[in-house]
């Protein structure tokens, strides 16, 4: 014996909680071509991309692998990966300039040639595929 009861020794608080599954959906961040230019004229050459939301709790960082192709798919380029992860607001910040270097051989004038992204997680999935026109003198 303490000397007496007091409240919080007799009443016994009872919390009913109801909670509810919320789902808020993810996503990754968009990756844009923003070089105006579809014409190659060197063999060593810089692209630049942007990507277009920043990362965020909801928007994860994705990781893309780009390269050129020509119109049969045969690789033309080595592999430039590209990785959007920035979490600033500034768009300038999200600017991702990358060189490209083509292979030696030859690539015909008026043929179809392509830059393609694909994810690197799954590199069947392509995630982007740009036109352009390569004309190259000595090759």
């Amino acid at each position: 014996m303490h000397g007496g009861s007091s409240l919080q020794e007799m009443v016994v608080p009872v919390l009913k909680v109801k909670t509810f599954k919320g789902r808020r959906d993810t996503g990754t961040v968009s990756v844009e071509l923003s070089s105006f230019y579809n014409r190659i004229t060197e063999a060593a050459f810089k692209l630049e991309f942007m990507q277009m939301e920043p990362v965020t709790d909801t928007v994860k960082p994705r990781s893309l692998e780009a390269f050129f192709v020509d119109g049969n798919c045969n690789k033309i380029s080595f592999d430039v990966p590209i990785i959007a992860k920035v979490r600033d607001m500034d768009a300038r910040q999200r600017r991702i300039i990358e060189k490209f270097t083509l292979k030696s051989g030859k690539c015909t004038r008026g043929h179809d040639y392509f830059l393609v992204l694909v994810d690197m997680e799954d590199e069947r999935e392509e995630y982007h595929r740009y036109k352009f026109e390569i004309d190259i003198v000595d090759m």
